[in-house]
């Protein structure tokens, strides 16, 4: 095929880095590929998510997530910090606005091939074809809440591990994850670690004090995980501890067994014998005393 470029066409030209074309063509979506065009274009000084989002007739968060996609991919950077904090410090609590309707969802999927594969993934961890409501979520927590689609398939997985498929459950935890800033995937890889962490903590506490599994409250969480994960402590000492608490309070007083076990890491008690050890040279020292006493008063005596 011969096709030549008309010269008059390069009266006026902007720079696009070569990597947009060699690396990120095939994967990115329709507007993605737009947004960066009309930035490159006009400037990052001059760029405005408004303008922008009226000129390609698209919402202003699908323009949010499209700068958020290329900053993820290092084409973009910003002076302060990245786009997707910026878009979640703007909001003093996550609102959730209007679900898209079937038809934009519709639209969104022949947009966005990361929001075709979402879904299509998304049905495969359901085991069956998502709701209306389902995709619109979904949908929303991408556009909307600036989640990248990626991190929202983890979410997903992660809910499916812990039976807990609910469409409610992953909105719920979407939003505590941006609110907490997690927003690429190693952030949410991190989080995944500390959840299996804090998890076993409590497994570890709940088999040390012979109380069966249940879902912990918020402060018996935050406790075993400090006196696991941040203390180190193990069975014996987490057991030798409530058998404490049960002899002086008659029940289980977690304050009361944090008290203990926070005089025990600041002594750098690890087992059970380094207790009765202490104990064993106090009460020693005590013995001693009272014999120096009861020697003074004697001499006095005399």
């Amino acid at each position: 095929m011969n096709i030549k470029i008309n010269p008059d066409s390069f009266g006026c030209m902007f720079a696009l880095p070569a990597d947009v074309a060699d690396k990120h063509l095939k994967l990115c979506s329709e507007v993605q590929l737009k947004v960066l065009i009309m930035l490159m274009r006009s400037g990052a000084s001059k760029f405005s998510v408004e303008q922008c989002a009226a000129y390609l007739n698209v919402s202003q968060s699908s323009v949010t997530e499209s700068l958020i996609y290329w900053q993820s991919r290092g084409i973009l950077l910003s002076e302060h910090t990245d786009i997707a904090a910026q878009k979640t410090e703007s909001k003093a609590a996550v609102v959730k606005q209007s679900l898209p309707t079937r038809q934009q969802v519709a639209e969104r999927m022949s947009q966005s091939r990361e929001i075709a594969e979402l879904l299509r993934l998304s049905e495969q961890k359901f085991g069956r074809l998502l709701r209306q409501n389902e995709m619109a979520t979904l949908v929303h927590l991408c556009d909307d809440e600036g989640m990248q689609p990626a991190v929202l398939l983890m979410l997903i997985e992660h809910a499916v591990s812990e039976g807990r498929c609910s469409i409610s459950f992953i909105e719920r935890t979407a939003v505590h994850w941006i609110n907490k800033g997690i927003h690429s995937v190693a952030d949410a890889e991190r989080e995944m670690v500390d959840v299996a962490a804090r998890k076993s903590a409590w497994s570890i506490v709940c088999r040390a004090f012979g109380t069966d599994r249940r879902q912990p409250s918020q402060k018996e969480q935050e406790a075993a995980d400090r006196w696991v994960n941040q203390w180190g402590f193990s069975t014996d000492m987490l057991r030798l501890a409530y058998d404490r608490c049960v002899d002086a309070k008659g029940k289980v007083v977690i304050s009361y067994i944090n008290a203990i076990l926070e005089s025990w890491h600041k002594s750098g008690f690890v087992k059970p014998a380094d207790v009765a050890d202490s104990e064993q040279k106090r009460e020693d020292n005590s013995k001693k005393n009272q014999t120096s006493f009861d020697l003074s008063l004697f001499d006095q005596s005399l």
